[in-house]
Order: structure tokens, then sequence, then C-alpha cells
């Protein structure tokens, strides 16, 4: 259980400096009016929607890369060699 509480303990703190940054603009926000505070959580909302598309695209991407070099590895009768891009 120690092992995994030393493992965690920086990913909470993370977490929370995270949460703190988030709780600091919205009162920033709170401070100014209503409609900055509603255009900030619509601007929040739509950047929250492009980081996930983007964040899955470039996952997707990153794993078929390493099942094509893995391929290419292990079996590489069926990978590129060297002469293939020429």
């Amino acid at each position: 259980m120690k092992k995994i509480l030393s493992l965690a303990a920086p990913l909470i703190v993370s977490q929370l400096i995270s949460m703190a940054l988030v709780l600091t603009d919205v009162w920033m926000m709170a401070q100014l009016s209503v409609s900055d505070l509603a255009g900030g959580g619509l601007g929040a909302s739509v950047y929250t929607f492009v980081f996930l598309i983007a964040g899955s695209t470039v996952g997707c991407v990153a794993n078929l890369i390493a099942i094509a070099y893995g391929q290419s590895v292990a079996r590489p009768e069926f990978g590129l060699n060297k002469y293939d891009w020429q």
C-alpha cells in the first residue's frame, strides 16, 4: 500500500493544483460579471471538446505507429526495409 501511495502522491498533488487553477479562473471571472463567467464556461467547454478530439487522434496514431513498428521488428519479412523507400 505504501508503494501505491508513493506513486499516487505526485498525481494527487498535480490534480489538486489543476483544480486550484480552475477555481482561481472561475473566481476571477466571477469578479468581472455574470456574462464573463458564462463566456469563460463556454470557452472552457469548447476547448475541452477540441482537446479531447485532438488528443484522441494523436493517441490513435501513436498506437498505429507502435503496432507497425512492433510488426516490423517481430516479423521483418512483413515490414518495410530500407530498399522499400526508394
